[in-house]
């Protein structure tokens, strides 16, 4: 099934966050990680104190150590608690009894809507040193990050195949993932300054993105053709930064 993957990760994640623990201590934790998350956008991870994290939390400094062996630690749990939620809404558009080009629709609305909803791993998505350098100081192998894009791309492959006809090869289907991916995932890291499409006209720019996959015949029939007659077709692109610079 294509949500278990996501499953298998939530799973991981819920593992990480919620050990056994009483009805007060699972309050105090959340809010804990709550408040991080803010001080982690508003300072920076380097400059952000867990002190003031403590204070803004109601607790004393020494308290966020028995939860939290680390600031470090500390900031993989924010970054699991965001895809928590994250994750969580992927899974119940995945569950949904609706056409499959209406749950891809949804996937990537949620997709676009993730800046103002998972701030922090938008933030982590675009490559931040500062959260980048704080990650190496930990095991991320227990959770959070794990697999996280890997099983975006997975999910998405699955949704765009069910909206593909089924003539379309395995190869040419990962190559439209990737397209749909890679333009999800450029807005997604583009600053909010240099966007020129509002919250409003998400759906919009979703329900465009949406209109290249209704005739991925004509799509795939084109691009193999334009191969065939294409001398160049399959030889390497010269991408590199001295060939940009001569071009332009």
């Amino acid at each position: 099934m294509v949500d278990q993957p996501l499953t298998d990760v939530l799973t991981g994640i819920k593992q990480l966050l919620w050990p056994d623990e009483s009805v007060k201590q699972r309050q105090k934790r959340r809010r804990i990680l709550s408040v991080a998350n803010q001080q982690f956008l508003k300072s920076g991870y380097r400059k952000a104190s867990i002190q003031e994290i403590a204070t803004a939390s109601g607790v004393s400094k020494g308290s966020i150590y028995l939860y939290f062996n680390s600031k470090a630690e500390l900031l993989v749990q924010v970054l699991a608690f965001e895809s928590e939620a994250y994750f969580e809404q992927l899974l119940a558009v995945l569950a949904s009894q609706v056409a499959p080009l209406e749950r891809l629709r949804q996937f990537l609305y949620l997709g676009v809507q993730q800046n103002d909803s998972s701030p922090l791993l938008a933030k982590l998505r675009a490559k931040d040193g500062d959260l980048q350098l704080a990650l190496q100081e930990v095991d991320t192998g227990k959770g959070v990050v794990r697999d996280y894009l890997q099983t975006e791309i997975l999910l998405l492959e699955g949704l765009v195949g069910a909206v593909l006809s089924p003539k379309v090869s395995p190869a040419r289907r990962r190559q439209v993932t990737n397209i749909v991916y890679d333009l999800l995932a450029g807005y997604m890291l583009l600053p909010d300054s240099l966007r020129q499409t509002g919250c409003e006209e998400r759906p919009a720019m979703v329900d465009f993105l949406l209109g290249g996959l209704l005739q991925p015949d004509d799509f795939c029939a084109g691009a193999d053709q334009g191969r065939q007659s294409d001398p160049n077709a399959g030889q390497p692109l010269n991408l590199s930064k001295e060939s940009r610079c001569e071009e332009s």
